[in-house]
């Protein structure tokens, strides 16, 4: 019993047996829901069984641009049998961060012995990574082939070329491709051979082999002659049938054995991540010292645009001078060009400059620019005294520090890139929630400090990015981003927390009231409407206060603005909240009854009692509305209003929602003669699968559409009109009778009636019927003008918590035609509606 895969309604044998598979593993429901997860969960997702299971699959994704794609994918899986995906779907982990997750769903709900949807994912947000950096290996062993100034070859089993390096142009007078496919004996002096040319294994012909390095004579294109040491590399990575020869001129053979040395110690510099400046300051000192009488200058951008230069044995007021003439450093036009190759070049203009700025010194420049992703990423300057033309050996030399300066500056910018992603949100550039505990983590660790924290949740910003789409969502964020970093100190950091959530931290106030006065200032930014795709809209928000003095938990701290923020935004969103300790109380007893509510869908405690609807000219009952009610263990019968807006928030309004419609369609069988009546929320407008729901319940109990009436507050009517009016269209189509509740409560308009004209009913607000009998309120005039205005647009009407005699007249007199309140009946249980139909009862003073 104690089992929670048995209470799941899971086979215990199922589960065992994956909990033994190595990724994650859950299992869902037809609805998606999920009633199961394993508990090999990466640590990097870090999610518990306690946070996925009873949440649907779908508010498990984050919501990004791919958003609608995962619905639609999972959709599909939830309506088609059988294996699904891969899908990549973005997800949200314990610790906040997006982690990217590869999905497999099998939808098994029509096998009897799974009959559920079983999910896998694995974590795969580290492939990007891997796939960089094998992207910028394959880029440096590329500039390490082309700037290598030994002779290397790939050939298979017989000597044929499968690859030559550029370098056969310089020593042998040939391009790379020329050689390919030609054998390598051919380019041997036939007297340096030791064996037929046609040998099995080329090691007996050339005299190769493990620790043997002969010298041979390779032929030149002009027919020519070069001595060179070749050697055999013993690796096997390139297959059983493919040979490594590496072949240096024997001249310049200790000049390159130091080059190579050279090049692997900076390589490795590069690669364990040294600084930037230092590493191209070696490269300058390398190739200074090689070119004996020129000097190189490196001038790069690194990611923020920032320009330095390095040139070790260059005058810093040479360097500074380089850089204001846009020597050293590419102007905007050259940058957006991008580098033209590896090619040097030179001009007048440049060398006279040279010449003045160095007092003679240096007569002559030669530039190359240093290849960005896009652009230029800076460029190579060569100083030189003289203007001679530069030799092959120089342009090799100068195209390799190029390369290396290349690898630097790329890798430079690759760990930026790395570590200003981990840290902060990619759409607006804001810190992330990392980084913004952090901060916090330094902010409250010293006793004594002294700190605000702003929360702050955008109002209704899935409305906006609904209706106008995410691209207009992406852009408001943006421009919210500007407003408020506007509005900010120069030391308060905004920070991204989430889709449309935002923190402030505000150090060195002293006062709650300080923070709450930088709160306005933030609220204030925004009541400018902001133009986007699409049309104009003004947001607002709801914020959380919070000040706390260290030594102070940050979690926690950021934890009581959360809580905050959400106090506001139950208060009515647009406005601010203190932090109060109340709150925390709040919290967890708003997480006790989410928890129970759980129990209590699987327990069955949920139950209907019916209020009587009387006609007032004869106190005949014709209908009763279904109002829901917690027979909650150990409590007794709980109201709506402690536990509804809990399941509206946590989704749970979802299941319990078609549960009430399911009892109303049953009240409506058993009681022929009477009109059932059913609240619908807000979010249950959006569930698309709605009307198809009610329509199989009415089919299913028997019962007659027009017998059935749906209730929809006024103030949710205008949460998602677009999708209001078209469900209730749908419904209206269905035959289903519409009502609009507590008419008066809320923001709509004369054009949102006309709009929601396939409504049927009329219900005037409790609030404004107490004071039809009072003289001095408005209520009767307000009262009198509704009725009116639903008279002449077709909607009956009915008067909500009608209490007295008095007030039952009035209304009466006005033409309204149904009341409900107390004066006639309190909701009662089932059983007590069938006494007032029997007659063993009165409701409102009259047999019903």
């Amino acid at each position: 019993m104690n089992d929670p895969a048995g209470r799941a309604g899971i086979p215990v044998d199922l589960t065992r047996l994956l909990s033994r598979l190595p990724d994650l593993v859950a299992l869902a429901d037809e609805a998606g829901v999920v009633r199961w997860m394993g508990p090999n969960v990466p640590e990097s997702v870090g999610w518990t069984p306690a946070h996925v299971v009873g949440r649907p699959m779908y508010e498990l994704f984050a919501k990004g641009a791919n958003h609608q794609l995962h619905l639609d994918a999972l959709a599909k899986a939830l309506t088609a049998p059988g294996l699904h995906g891969p899908f990549e779907v973005t997800i949200v982990a314990a610790d906040g961060r997006l982690r990217e997750l590869e999905l497999m769903v099998d939808n098994a709900l029509d096998d009897p012995a799974i009959h559920s949807l079983v999910a896998t994912g694995r974590d795969i947000t580290d492939r990007a990574q891997d796939a960089e950096q094998a992207r910028q290996q394959g880029a440096w062993a590329t500039s390490l082939l082309r700037g290598a100034t030994d002779l290397i070859m790939v050939c298979d089993i017989a000597g044929r070329f499968a690859y030559v390096s550029p370098s056969s142009r310089r020593l042998l007078g040939a391009a790379p491709e020329e050689l390919v496919g030609t054998l390598i004996t051919d380019l041997i002096h036939p007297d340096d051979l030791l064996g037929d040319p046609g040998a099995r294994h080329l090691d007996r012909a050339l005299g190769t082999g493990p620790g043997r390095r002969p010298v041979v004579r390779m032929r030149r294109r002009d027919d020519g002659w070069r001595r060179m040491r070749i050697e055999r590399s013993p690796s096997d990575d390139l297959g059983e049938h493919s040979l490594v020869f590496t072949a240096r001129e024997l001249t310049s053979e200790h000049a390159a054995a130091d080059l190579l040395s050279e090049q692997t110690v900076l390589l490795e510099r590069i690669a364990r991540g040294a600084p930037v400046a230092d590493s191209l300051r070696s490269i300058a000192h390398l190739a200074g010292r090689r070119l004996g009488d020129g000097e190189v200058v490196l001038g790069f951008f690194d990611q923020s645009g920032a320009f330095m230069s390095e040139g070790p044995g260059v005058d810093p007021d040479l360097t500074a001078v380089l850089d204001r003439t846009g020597i050293s450093r590419p102007d905007t036009v050259t940058r957006r060009r991008g580098a033209p190759g590896s090619a040097f070049r030179r001009n007048e203009g440049w060398d006279s400059v040279v010449r003045a700025a160095s007092a003679g010194r240096f007569t002559a420049a030669w530039v190359s620019e240093l290849a960005g992703a896009d652009e230029s990423a800076g460029r190579v300057v060569l100083l030189r005294g003289h203007e001679e033309p530069l030799t092959h050996e120089e342009l090799d030399l100068l195209g390799l520090v190029a390369d290396l300066a290349t690898i630097a500056v790329e890798r430079h910018d690759l760990q930026a890139r790395l570590a200003h992603g981990a840290l902060h949100d990619e759409l607006t550039g804001l810190p992330n929630r990392r980084f913004l505990l952090t901060r916090l983590r330094d902010t409250f660790e010293l006793a004594g400090s002294s700190a605000g924290l702003l929360f702050i949740d955008l109002d209704r910003f899935k409305l906006i990015n609904d209706s106008l789409g995410h691209e207009a969502g992406d852009q408001l964020l943006k421009e919210v981003t500007r407003r408020f970093q506007r509005a900010l100190r120069p030391a308060d950091i905004v920070a991204r927390v989430g889709g449309d959530e935002f923190v402030v931290l505000c150090p060195d106030l002293e006062s709650v009231d300080s923070v709450a006065r930088l709160a306005e200032r933030l609220t204030d930014s925004l009541t400018e409407p902001v133009d986007l795709p699409g049309g104009r809209v003004v947001v607002s928000a709801s914020v959380g206060v919070m000040h706390a003095t260290g030594p102070a938990d940050p979690a926690a701290v950021l934890q009581d603005a959360d809580l905050a923020m959400y106090d506001a935004k139950q208060n009515g969103r647009n406005r601010t909240a203190l932090f109060h300790v109340g709150l925390r109380e709040k919290a967890v007893a708003r997480l006790e009854v989410e928890n129970a509510l759980r129990e209590a869908l699987r327990s069955d405690e949920m139950t209907l009692h019916y209020q009587p609807v009387i006609r007032l000219s004869d106190r005949k009952m014709v209908g009763v509305e279904a109002l829901l009610r917690w027979q909650r263990p150990g409590i007794g019968l709980v109201q709506p209003g402690s536990f509804v807006p809990v399941a509206t928030d946590t989704g749970l309004i979802l299941p319990i929602g078609r549960w009430v419609i399911e009892q109303a369609a049953k009240a409506a069988a058993r009681w022929p003669a009477l009109e059932v009546a059913a609240n619908l929320s807000a979010k249950q407008l959006t569930d698309a699968d709605l009307v198809d729901f009610v329509a199989e319940t009415l089919e299913r109990n028997e019962v007659e559409p027009h017998r059935l009436c749906l209730e929809v507050t006024e103030a949710d009517l205008v949460t998602d009109p677009d999708t209001v009016v078209e469900q209730l269209r749908r419904f209206k189509r269905l035959g289903v009778r519409l009502a609009i509740d507590d008419f008066g409560t809320g923001f709509a308009t004369l054009d949102y009636l006309r709009r929601f004209s396939a409504a049927d009913i009329l219900k005037v607000d409790a609030s404004f019927v107490a004071g039809v009998t009072d003289p001095s309120s408005h209520d009767l005039a307000i009262v009198s003008a509704a009725l009116v205005l639903a008279d002449n647009l077709g909607f009956d009407t009915v008067a909500e918590g009608i209490e007295t005699e008095a007030q039952s007249d009035v209304l009466q007199r006005l033409g309204c035609e149904l009341a409900q309140g107390h004066l006639f009946s309190r909701p009662v249980p089932a059983e007590e509606i069938d006494e007032i139909l029997a007659g063993t009862r009165t409701v409102g003073g009259q047999r019903a």
